[in-house]
């Protein structure tokens, strides 16, 4: 597997119980994906992939846990920035294009997976999680979350500025040594629970199918995701990340996340009105790097690399992403309940 998402997860004690999964996830091996020869049809994607060094203006140690704004067209003056803040207006702006994908890399980073991140194009993420029918379908579940799942503190680490923040899937259960579902406010109806662990299936499924497209250059990590979540205990959404958070109104500080794998990121604006818009800039801050979102749009991001979101243009939006935490990963038994 990619070998510094294992090394990173490695617990510090030898004795630790979870030395056991974490050997079996380090012999996992993508499986030979086959070719399929078309006669007249190329089998490759158009993927255009960038270079890049980290910025020397910024180290790790001066940019974490600050927040990153940028100046909308919409904001009526300037934002004041303290030293909890930073501007990003002035960052390099990568992004996808109409037909091409784009997949951005850092050659310097040691071991084997050393991607920055990949973004689908918004071509093909009109097929999907941008489609009308999707954007609509988004809108109306991420009010549904806010409804039924209750706030969730993050913890300092990860800290952010929101009016809402729900997680649907898996946990590590802080009383035993399994994982725990993510409990829905009391008094949720069972039907209305598995109707919203279907739709957040669904959401997942689209935007992970999205990035196929871009195979084979990411089908190595997402086949051993895929291995990760069927044989461990993360097996609650098949072959999907077992973890999705959504942040309604989110701006998080710098920081990076303990998951085992690459993480999946969209988002989703107020209305349709809005949807073609740029509501959200990614930032890589070691890279001086910013990446604008459209509602719908599906980003792949390394979690181990300094990130976090800008403000949001309007407050009504949302950022969503789904993950393989290294905690859940590193569990034996099979989920419970939550109460």
């Amino acid at each position: 597997m990619s070998s510094n998402f294992i090394i990173n997860a490695k617990p510090k004690s030898s004795n630790a119980k979870s030395h056991k999964t974490l050997e079996h996830c380090n012999s996992l091996k993508p499986p030979k994906k086959p070719r399929q020869k078309r006669k007249g049809r190329s089998d490759t994607k158009p993927v255009t992939v960038i270079k890049l060094n980290p910025s020397p203006q910024f180290e790790p140690s001066s940019v974490m846990m600050k927040f990153m704004f940028i100046n909308w067209s919409n904001d009526e003056e300037e934002k004041n920035y303290t030293q909890e803040s930073m501007s990003i207006n002035d960052f390099k702006t990568i992004d996808s294009k109409e037909n091409f994908h784009c997949l951005v890399i850092d050659e310097n980073i040691e071991l084997d997976n050393k991607t920055i991140f990949a973004k689908v194009s918004r071509k093909i993420a009109q097929r999907g999680m941008a489609s009308p029918v999707n954007t609509k379908f988004l809108q109306k579940y991420v009010i549904e979350l806010m409804q039924h799942k209750p706030q969730v503190d993050r913890g300092k680490k990860c800290d952010s500025v929101n009016t809402g923040y729900r997680i649907m899937g898996s946990h590590a259960d802080r009383t035993s040594s399994g994982n725990r579902e993510y409990a829905f406010r009391p008094g949720v109806p069972d039907d209305k629970q598995e109707e919203l662990r279907q739709k957040t299936a669904h959401i997942v499924e689209h935007l992970q199918t999205s990035l196929i497209s871009i195979n084979p250059l990411l089908h190595c990590h997402y086949s051993l995701m895929v291995q990760v979540a069927q044989t461990t205990t993360l097996d609650v959404y098949d072959k999907h990340a077992p973890a999705f958070l959504v942040g309604k109104h989110y701006h998080s500080r710098c920081h990076i996340d303990n998951n085992m794998y690459l993480t999946t990121a969209t988002v989703i604006a107020p209305d349709k009105k809005h949807n073609n818009k740029i509501i959200y800039y990614f930032t890589f801050l070691t890279y001086a790097l910013k990446i604008p979102l459209q509602s719908g749009d599906t980003l792949l991001f390394n979690p181990l690399i300094p990130h976090s979101c800008s403000n949001p243009k309007y407050k009504e939006s949302y950022i969503m992403s789904a993950y393989v935490s290294n905690k859940t990963v590193l569990r034996e038994k099979k989920i419970e309940q939550s109460n």
